[in-house]
């Protein structure tokens, strides 16, 4: 190539580069914040302590930090048995009950009415009898069916027990390992008695923890929730959301149906979940020897 042509085109580059600069336009997107929604997480248990009830509001989608603290709401606890149970906000945004023992077999109701006398209520709960622990156990990984990639001289745990008489019940179960809560979308636990002889035994091996190893000296805690059938459908429909793998054949993220409405206003979205449950707990500690 010839040096004039050469420079010609240099010439005519740089004098292209200001209209090239000129198609940058700087573009401030703004995300709409949305209208805040009410978030409650809560229970009653067949336990003798305060049940607590939380009440927050959502976050913009460029806020940060925790969610804002619902506060000066008045929250009341009713069953069917015509009692009345008042909750005192204890910290911003914390509800208790008084120090009491959910009863099994009753139905509960809780009510909502924030401060600007906007009222909510859950859709009613029953408190089903826990189904007892027989045992707790923990055994090699290698011993458990289906297990790979498991670290050496790691362990599972796992617990027997006995299925409900009857069809239509539900459960959730919690692990704690050293006093963790296992807690990831692939850790809930849950399950319901369709496909279950009634009266079933799980022995050892047939139920078991399998999603995080234990060593030597760590200590599990379980839980065995009898829940209801609105808390299968919430858990199950939440731990869908949770595990989407964000493909382009995932169902798209939608709220968590929840059993919490505005009494005025059905069409308003509300988050979270208050539930009654039945648990039964037992624990135990990895040591050298495994019991028999």
């Amino acid at each position: 190539m010839k040096p004039l042509d050469t420079m010609k085109k240099i010439l005519l580059f740089l004098s292209l580069m200001p209209l090239l600069w000129a198609c940058e336009d700087v573009i401030d997107l703004e995300v709409a914040s949305g209208t805040p929604r009410l978030v409650v997480e809560g229970s009653i248990t067949n336990e003798t302590k305060a049940h607590q009830v939380k009440l927050t509001w959502t976050k913009g989608f460029s806020d940060y930090g925790q969610n804002p603290a619902v506060t000066g709401a008045t929250l009341l606890l009713e069953t069917d048995k015509n009692q009345v149970i008042n909750l005192t906000e204890e910290t911003d945004g914390i509800y208790t009950t008084p120090v009491m023992l959910g009863d099994t077999g009753t139905t509960y109701t809780l009510k909502i009415t924030l401060a600007d006398g906007t009222q909510y209520e859950s859709f009613p709960e029953t408190l089903n009898s826990p189904q007892p622990i027989e045992s707790i156990y923990y055994r090699r990984t290698e011993d458990f069916p289906g297990v790979v990639f498991a670290p050496e001289d790691s362990f599972y745990v796992g617990i027997t027990t006995y299925e409900k008489p009857g069809k239509g019940d539900f459960y959730r179960y919690k692990i704690y390992i050293n006093g963790v809560l296992q807690n990831d979308p692939e850790e809930l636990r849950f399950r319901d008695d369709d496909n279950t002889e009634e009266g079933a035994f799980f022995p050892e091996g047939l139920f078991y923890f399998g999603f995080s190893p234990l060593a030597l000296g760590d200590s599990a805690y379980v839980e065995q929730i009898s829940i209801t059938r609105n808390a299968f459908d919430y858990y199950e429909e939440l731990q869908t959301q949770l595990s989407g793998g964000g493909g382009p054949f995932d169902t798209p993220p939608a709220p968590v149906q929840s059993n919490i409405r505005n009494v005025d206003n059905e069409v308003e979205t509300v988050l979270g979940f208050f539930g009654a449950y039945g648990i039964a707990r037992s624990e135990t500690i990895v040591m050298e020897e495994i019991p028999q």
